[in-house]
C-alpha cells in the first residue's frame, strides 16, 4: 500500500505540472502502446470530445503504462491521479466480478454481440453498477474481441492432441476449459506471449486472430488451429466519477455521445484486422482443423460456463456471488439459454 501510495504522489505531481494550462485538460492512461491498431477508438473519442466541447475537454492521452501499470490504475482513477484509462480488468476480479462473465469461451458469436449485451449488463444491471460506484469509477467504451483461437508450435488435430501441451490462457473460466481437455495453462502477459512460444515456454497461444496479428505471434508459431473458442468482451476504459459529475449537462452528453464514437471505430478496426489476419496465416501457416471439435463445444456449453463463472465468482465472497447471479440471470435471458 505504502508503494502505492509513494507512485500516486509521484504521477499525481506529474498529471498537475502536465494539465497545469488548463483545467480541462484530463489525462488518460493506457497500458497498451500507442502503435496498438486498436487504440484508434481512444483516439477518436479524444478528438471527437474535444470538438464536441469546443475544446474545452481535451483528453490527453499517455500510452504504453507512462502513468502507471495494469495492477495500479484502478486506484489511480479512483483516487483521480488520472481521470481516465484504459486497462483489462483480469487485475479486479473481487472489485468487477461481472467483468469474467464476458471472457468466457464458447458462448459469445461476434464482437458486435459480445459488445452490446457487455454494455447492456454494466450500464443497468444494479447489482453491476454499484461495484463500479463503489469503486468510483464509471466504465465506459465497451468493445468486443473477433473470436480467440490456437497458434501452436505443435499440431493439434483432435482434441485428445491437446493433452499435455502448455497453452497461454487467462482468467479464471478459460483455463478451466483447457485444464478440463488435459492441457496445462499458463499464465502470460500479452507482452510475453511471443517469446512464450520463441522459447517454448508455451506450445500454444490462446489469443483473438487479430491479437495474433498484433502480437506478431504467427512468426513464432507453425500451425493455425481452426477451431472457434467464440468472441469476448475486450478491455474497457473507466472514467472517474467526481471527473463526470463535474462536467455540465452537455459535456456529459458530448461525452456519452463521443464514446459511442469510440465503440463504432473499435468494431471497423477489429473487423478490417481480422481479415488482414486470414490473409496473413493463410500464407505463412499450416492450417488444421481439430476434428473432432464438436467435443469441445458438447462437453463446455454456455450453461456450463455461466454455473463455472458462479461458482468462481461465489469463492470470493457474498457480494461477488449476488453479482455472478445478477449476470447469471441477464445471459440466460439474452442468450436464449
Amino acid at each position: 500500500m505504502t508503494r502505492i501510495l509513494n507512485k500516486l504522489a509521484a504521477v499525481g505531481s506529474a498529471a498537475i505540472i502536465a494539465g497545469s494550462a488548463s483545467a480541462a485538460d484530463l489525462q488518460m492512461g493506457h497500458f497498451l502502446p500507442e502503435a496498438f491498431p486498436p487504440n484508434k477508438a481512444e483516439m477518436a473519442f479524444a478528438a471527437d470530445l474535444k470538438e464536441a466541447t469546443g475544446g474545452d475537454i481535451n483528453v490527453e492521452i499517455a500510452f504504453g503504462g507512462q502513468l502507471g501499470g495494469e495492477k495500479e490504475m484502478l486506484d489511480f482513477v479512483a483516487n483521480n491521479v488520472v481521470s481516465m484509462a484504459s486497462f483489462p480488468a483480469n487485475h479486479y476480479v473481487a472489485q468487477f466480478p461481472a467483468y469474467e462473465a464476458f471472457g468466457m469461451s464458447l458462448t459469445y458469436d461476434t464482437p458486435e454481440q459480445v459488445a452490446a449485451i457487455y454494455k447492456k449488463a454494466l450500464t443497468t444491471l444494479p447489482l453491476t453498477k454499484a461495484t463500479y460506484e463503489k469503486a468510483n469509477v464509471t466504465p465506459f467504451l465497451f468493445r468486443g474481441l473477433d473470436p480467440y483461437m490456437l497458434l501452436c508450435t505443435s499440431p493439434v488435430r483432435e482434441v485428445a492432441d491437446l493433452e499435455g501441451l502448455r497453452i497461454r490462457t487467462f482468467g479464471s473460466a478459460v483455463p478451466a476449459v483447457f485444464e478440463g481437455l488435459g492441457a496445462v495453462p499458463v499464465n502470460l502477459l500479452t507482452s510475453e506471449t511471443y517469446e512464450g512460444l520463441q522459447r517454448g515456454t508455451v506450445d500454444c497461444v490462446y489469443f483473438s486472430r487479430v491479437a495474433h496479428l498484433i502480437f506478431k505471434t504467427y512468426e513464432v508459431a507453425k500451425y493455425n488451429i481452426d477451431f472457434n473458442f467464440g468472441a469476448v468482451g475486450s478491455y474497457i476504459s473507466y472514467v472517474n466519477n467526481d471527473v463526470l459529475n463535474d462536467m455540465t449537462d452537455d459535456q456529459r452528453a458530448a461525452f456519452w455521445a463521443a464514446a459511442e464514437k469510440g465503440e463504432v471505430v473499435a468494431l471497423q478496426v477489429i473487423n478490417a484486422l481480422e481479415g488482414k489476419a486470414r490473409e496473413v496465416f493463410e500464407a505463412k501457416l499450416e492450417t488444421m482443423t481439430i476434428e473432432d471439435g464438436h467435443l469441445i463445444k458438447e462437453q463446455f456449453s454456455p450453461r456450463w460456463m455461466l454455473t463455472h463463472y458462479v461458482e468462481s465468482m461465489t469463492k470470493l465472497g457474498s457480494e461477488q456471488e449476488a453479482v455472478a447471479k445478477e449476470v447469471e440471470a441477464f445471459l440466460v435471458q439474452e442468450l436464449g439459454l
